[in-house]
């Protein structure tokens, strides 16, 4: 990809582009085929052409490198589909005319390139995943013929939440990750937040990792000042103690630093260790990850093994169900900008931190029986079997709470052949009559608790079936007064259904805190 701001002196010909570009610093003389040219798009607009495949593009020699991996995402298709039939009839490929008669027509979507088919996509990042989950399983199973019962075989995950390989490997004997809190990415709270980072990313990543295995710790906690951020300030004097303490309170059976000393030179040069460049003074990084060890050895003498949680706090545990396939699908297809799907869950995950809950980010196999509310935000692509769970959870006693876009395709990522959202009506205990996106520069206003919060992203216009009551409504537009948030009994339990995206997550609390109460 060439953009205009890294170019200049640029001239387009019949048989070359040209331009100069500065590499490491070095200016540099560039000419590009036009036949390698496959688009160009507007700075303003992002709006753009492609230009027809030439001779030169199809070259067996020019995509011979891509051939194995064409090859591997097509073998998973045959395992999965059996048939090409199939493989079309969940694409939906006759929509524009794609229909695939032989699997070898079939190759690896250009997933930056607009109009590639959205069933394509999801399917080669399910491919993705298990390629890079079964990886790592070969590793394991290499690395144990040469290891000592004693040995531990683990990875350090990066705490993604668009992927669908984290966790999945097989033989790893436990899960850990790794966590920076401190590198320009994060203002936190208040004017010098930044020094301390977002508080709820190691709590989160706690509960995202802690349920997969039973057992996880963290592989990498930041030391210190770190190098490759975009700014990499210094971090507050006792934030590495603090997220120490963070991590060990929920739950972590180990946590380990990246890295020991300083380095010296390398591509990581600056990045601050337990010691610093002499190799033998401590860091205030350092210092901190000694007093912390001071501080457990400490707690082991008190630790009583018959202490038992206290009730009230049990009786909040709360499970957030999570399936990766459903946030890929989401980012595949937000309908509007303003939609952000980690920033949907951390509405609800904040939420519920809030009231001192214990959470644990739950998957499909989980039993629900075990959280006395559960919550499922934007679970958009769903099936009978899993309607029927979460009917049967809610009539058993739990406390359901779904969030807007939970149900609205099927597993494929179809619209239902249906009315919208219609196989989940019973459990919502409503119609969903159409749904609305906003523009940025005109929200709208939900009333909620004689209070009004602002929304743009997404909203569903509900119809409450009878015994079904309406919490909160839509103001401000032709459908001022529709339903928005409602609540009903369901068996022993009960279902809540926040339809409405808000901006600050200030809805989702407030009605989270009502349900709590309850």
């Amino acid at each position: 990809n060439v953009s205009m701001d890294a170019t200049s002196s640029l001239k387009l010909g019949n048989e070359f582009i040209e331009f100069k570009a500065r590499f490491g610093g070095k200016p540099r003389d560039i000419m590009v085929p036009i036949e390698r040219v496959m688009a160009i798009y507007a700075r303003e607009n992002g709006q753009g052409m492609a230009f027809p495949v030439s001779d030169a593009q199809t070259d067996a020699e020019s995509f011979a490198p891509l051939e194995p991996l064409a090859d591997g995402f097509r073998n998973w298709l045959k395992k999965k589909y059996k048939t090409i039939d199939a493989v079309n009839e969940a694409w939906g490929t006759n929509f524009w005319s794609g229909t695939y008669t032989d699997f070898q027509e079939i190759n690896i979507p250009l997933h930056k390139q607009w109009g590639m088919n959205l069933h394509a996509q999801l399917d080669h990042y399910r491919f993705a995943d298990e390629e890079t989950a079964t990886f790592l399983d070969e590793q394991a199973r290499v690395l144990r013929k040469y290891t000592s019962p004693d040995q531990y075989i683990t990875s350090n995950y990066i705490p993604m939440y668009d992927v669908g390989y984290v966790g999945q490997s097989k033989e790893f004997d436990f899960v850990a990750y790794t966590r920076y809190m401190v590198y320009g990415g994060d203002k936190g709270i208040g004017p010098k937040g930044y020094r301390v980072g977002e508080y709820s990313r190691i709590a989160m990543a706690n509960d995202f990792f802690r349920p997969l295995k039973g057992a996880y710790g963290v592989m990498e906690l930041q030391p210190g000042q770190v190098n490759w951020g975009s700014i990499n300030p210094q971090p507050l004097p006792g934030a590495i103690r603090m997220y120490l303490w963070h991590v060990f309170a929920g739950g972590s059976k180990f946590t380990c630093t990246y890295r020991y000393r300083a380095p010296l030179y390398g591509y990581e040069q600056y990045h601050y260790g337990i010691v610093g460049t002499d190799g033998v003074t401590p860091t205030p990084g350092g210092k901190e990850f000694s007093q912390f060890i001071q501080e457990i050895n400490g707690l082991r003498s008190k630790y009583d093994v018959k202490a038992q949680l206290p009730k009230p706090y049990l009786q909040r545990k709360t499970g957030i169900l999570f399936n990766s396939d459903n946030v890929q699908g989401l980012n595949l297809n937000k309908q509007t900008t303003e939609w952000n799907t980690e920033a949907h869950f951390l509405k609800y995950y904040k939420a519920a931190k809030s009231f001192g809950a214990p959470v644990d980010f739950v998957r499909d196999t989980t039993n629900f029986a075990n959280y006395p509310v559960l919550i499922v935000p934007a679970y958009e692509m769903i099936d009978q079997q899993m309607i029927d769970k979460l009917t049967k959870y809610a009539e058993n006693g739990g406390n359901l709470v779904m969030s807007c876009r939970t149900g609205i395709q099927d597993r494929s990522g179809h619209l239902w052949e249906a009315k919208f959202y219609q196989p989940m009506w019973k459990l919502f205990g409503a119609e969903v009559l159409s749904y609305d996106l906003l523009m940025l520069h005109s929200p709208d206003k939900i009333k909620f608790n004689n209070q009004e919060f602002a929304w743009t992203s997404w909203g569903d216009l509900l119809k409450p079936f009878a015994g079904t009551e309406t919490w909160g409504t839509f103001e401000g537009d032709f459908y001022a007064g529709t339903p928005a948030v409602i609540f009903h009994k369901l068996g022993k339990g009960t279902v809540t259904y926040i339809g409405v995206d808000s901006k600050e997550g200030d809805l989702e609390k407030q009605v989270l805190t009502k349900l709590y109460k309850q």
